[in-house]
């Protein structure tokens, strides 16, 4: 068309525009007529684009009041019915095609030894026929994250005129793909996509040439790339659709035609439409609706990681003290309960009052004598509710080996547990009455009392936030403080009146665990002191001494995390149903939607995630300089001398915890044969008491050194070592003693008895004495 001065599609579009949807229907419903008159005739145009759509002058715009449109521009037209492929350079080295238009089945992957075949064809072409090959289009593309190489599956079409030898130009490391109707196809998607996306193009090309300037989206296509290209930029649900069929896979293409295309109702009037269209837009607007929602979350998941992996520090550790308490962390414990990563600091505790490091000591502390009445009542609370939460995991697990019974009664709940101490009988009297007031319900499920105990002291804590000011606190798990100070802002997050409860029930299995570590560490309630008084450390108020009173404090990761289930299904279970139960994660995710409110940017007090040996925890960045200086003092060698050390330590307390146990089974043995002497039956008794009771006394130091490392475990032992000293004093009757006591025993029994004697069963208590006596002066003590 010589006279068509009114410009391309691309002319048009970028100066003029167009009058929406229908608009781009009209114009490429007759590139498609156009198209498909080529391909009756077997002819692919292979360079379909907005530059080779011209527009026809008007005559008469009355008579002819639509504008005509046209294909032109077939210099790189094959035909489909002749061996042709796509990609030929011609006999001069340029080529008739822009490698933007091209299909993803015209990109091939090829490997490094490839690629030297690759290269060597076109250096032979180049030097054989004397041409210069465009390098813009047969340079291979290098993928900077994978390393991948791609190339165009390009090849040289000579003229004929120079004879070259057969076999002198390598074979290319591809199949080369032969012109079919599906490269028209993809192209006339092209244009679709950029006329209903309000000029975007799907693909960054060169202006001028034409020519892809990345080449990441053409060689990772796919259909999900389609449909995230398209639901991204376009918003009409059937546009979406016809589009969607076009920039296909290559065998999906293969399978449709021009013909078929131009049946689809994005090319039918909107008033001829059928009503099956609603199916398809109804289909089309729910996927769309779906791919954004998993991309919004893609994108949310990414920016969090991102996020982590700024605030995370990797560390190695062979300090085994140190590891112990990455172990035992509240995120680490909370990570393996919930199954989720430790995204986010989850280590909080809730106080009815501000604290302050305005003082002599520079620790935290309530800033008014109020408050600091307010705190010991809080220690008080914290403490009665994990006595309960205690008692409620020994009934759980009492109930458990008991196996399936019809009906329970309060007194064979009771009798099934074993309780560590006799400190525990309030909570016995307590049990039992609930389990009286309500019969029925406890003999179907004994642990209804035990979710009412717990209940009272969540309600106690409840009526104790009433009328005061509330403060959410993160903790250096590190430390195991509170952070407060300006460089922790908006930290410590206050929370109104009306949401303290709501907070309260969902916080607490949080600061339940975040306490319950913190005291395993130190040993001791007085861990529990520097979570909401430190300046008070390591003074533990009498009151708490009696409202801890047979708590264990152990770090045991599988008790921990029963109270922690425990408190949770009995703080969901209030005023809730079956079904809007919560989980422990779902709280966790609302505290920190409730912390994000106030700390819009996320900071979360500037924390840092830890990370060492597959376990984690948050801490300030001086927290994190102070464990990189203690992880430093350690190399793997030293480690395992002191691993070395520590199990020869341990051996050496068991050899003494076996003696111990030689001597009362031989006291005991005494007892059974009735050889005690005349007038110190009430001693003999009270000796085997004490070494039983000092007997227990070791086994639990030495479990508590073995599960804390070296530094607790060297305490034990001094401890065991003492104690031990005492009771073999203590224990040991004389020989002549033994003698007499045998003899006399014998005599009654007319000698039956003298091959069961002591002295043939067991050792001495003399040798064992002076065998233990020995052995402690030769162990290493602590200094």
């Amino acid at each position: 068309y010589p006279h068509c001065d009114e410009g391309d599609l691309f002319d048009y579009f970028y100066h003029h525009g167009v009058d929406g949807i229908a608009e781009v229907s009209a114009i490429t419903l007759q590139i498609a007529k156009a198209v498909k008159v080529m391909h009756d005739k077997g002819i692919v145009h292979g360079n379909l684009s907005m530059r080779s759509v011209t527009i026809l002058p008007i005559d008469n715009e009355d008579l002819y009041p639509e504008r005509k449109w046209v294909v032109s521009d077939l210099s790189g037209s094959y035909r489909s019915h002749q061996s042709a492929y796509l990609g030929s350079v011609s006999a001069d080295g340029s080529v008739q095609f822009e490698t933007g238009l091209m299909p993803p089945e015209m990109f091939a992957k090829i490997s490094r030894n490839e690629e030297e075949i690759y290269r060597e064809y076109w250096r032979k072409v180049e030097e054989l026929y004397n041409v210069k090959v465009d390098r813009t289009v047969v340079d291979p593309y290098v993928d900077a994250q994978t390393g991948s190489t791609y190339v165009l599956r390009c090849h040289y079409v000579p003229d004929g005129r120079k004879k070259v030898a057969v076999g002198a130009l390598p074979e290319l490391p591809y199949i080369l793909v032969p012109a079919r109707e599906s490269t028209d196809l993809w192209c006339f998607g092209l244009v679709l996509f950029t006329l209903c996306s309000g000029g975007r193009p799907l693909l960054r090309t060169n202006v001028r040439s034409g020519h892809l300037l990345e080449h990441d989206i053409i060689v990772n296509w796919n259909d999900d790339a389609a449909r995230e290209s398209v639901y991204e930029h376009i918003a009409d649900p059937v546009a979406q659709d016809v589009i969607l069929q076009l920039l296909s896979s290559y065998e999906s293409r293969n399978n449709i035609n021009m013909e078929s295309v131009m049946s689809h109702p994005f090319f039918i009037p909107e008033g001829k439409r059928s009503q099956s269209l609603e199916k398809l837009v109804r289909n089309r607007q729910s996927d769309c609706a779906a791919h954004k929602r998993n991309r919004m979350r893609a994108v949310n998941e990414k920016s969090k990681n991102e996020w982590l992996q700024s605030r995370t520090v990797n560390i190695h550790c062979w300090n085994f003290d140190m590891l112990k308490s990455f172990h035992f962390s509240t995120s680490e414990i909370l990570r393996k309960l919930i199954d989720r990563e430790n995204t986010l600091p989850s280590c909080f505790v809730l106080l009815p009052y501000k604290l302050s490091s305005k003082n002599k000591k520079a620790k935290l502390a309530p800033t008014t004598k109020k408050d600091v009445e307010r705190a010991e009542r809080m220690g008080v609370l914290l403490l009665s509710l994990a006595k309960a939460c205690s008692f409620g995991v020994l009934v759980e697990e009492a109930i458990e080996k008991a196996g399936p019974q019809r009906k329970w009664d309060a007194s064979t709940v009771i009798e099934k547990v074993t309780f560590p101490s006799d400190k525990y009988e309030d909570l016995k009297d307590e049990f039992t009455q609930i389990a009286a007031d309500r019969i029925e319900a406890f003999r179907q499920d004994p642990l209804t009392a035990v979710h009412s105990l717990i209940e009272r002291r969540y309600f106690d804590l409840r009526s104790f936030f009433k009328d005061s000011k509330t403060f959410l606190y993160l903790v250096d798990e590190h430390s195991g403080v509170p952070l407060v100070g300006p460089a922790y802002e908006p930290y410590p997050l206050e929370i109104s009146e009306s949401a303290v409860s709501k907070i309260l029930a969902k916080v607490l299995p949080f600061m339940h665990c975040c306490a319950m570590v913190v005291r395993g560490i130190s040993g001791s309630v007085s861990g529990v002191v520097r979570l909401i008084f430190e300046a008070a450390y390591p003074h533990v108020p009498p009151s708490w001494a009696t409202a801890a009173a047979g708590l264990q404090h152990a770090l045991d990761e599988d008790l921990i995390m029963r109270e922690l289930v425990m408190l949770h299904r009995t703080l969901t279970g209030l005023n809730s149903t079956a079904k809007s139960r919560r989980s422990l994660g779902d709280d966790l995710d609302f505290l920190r939607d409730a912390c994000a409110k106030v700390d819009v940017s996320g900071d979360f007090a500037k924390m840092q995630r830890v990370h060492c040996g597959g376990s984690s925890f948050w801490t300030t960045s001086k927290g994190v300089e102070l464990i990189q200086e203690e992880c430093g003092k350690y190399d793997f060698k030293q480690a395992l001398e002191i691993q070395a050390t520590l199990e020869t330590k341990l051996k050496s307390q068991e050899q003494v915890i076996k003696q111990l146990q030689d001597k009362v089974d031989w006291l005991s043995f005494r007892k059974d044969l009735n050889l005690n002497f005349p007038g110190d039956s009430s001693v003999s008794t009270q000796n085997s008491t004490s070494t039983s009771h000092r007997m227990e006394n070791l086994n639990s130091a030495s479990f508590s050194s073995h599960s804390r490392g070296q530094g607790m475990e060297t305490v034990a032992q001094s401890a065991s070592v003492s104690s031990f000293s005492s009771t073999a004093k203590a224990v040991s009757p004389t020989q002549g003693q033994r003698t007499n006591a045998v003899e006399n025993q014998s005599a009654r029994t007319g000698g039956a008895s003298s091959s069961r004697s002591p002295r043939n069963m067991v050792p001495t208590v003399a040798e064992n004495s002076k065998s233990t006596n020995k052995h402690l002066s030769s162990s290493p003590r602590n200094s």
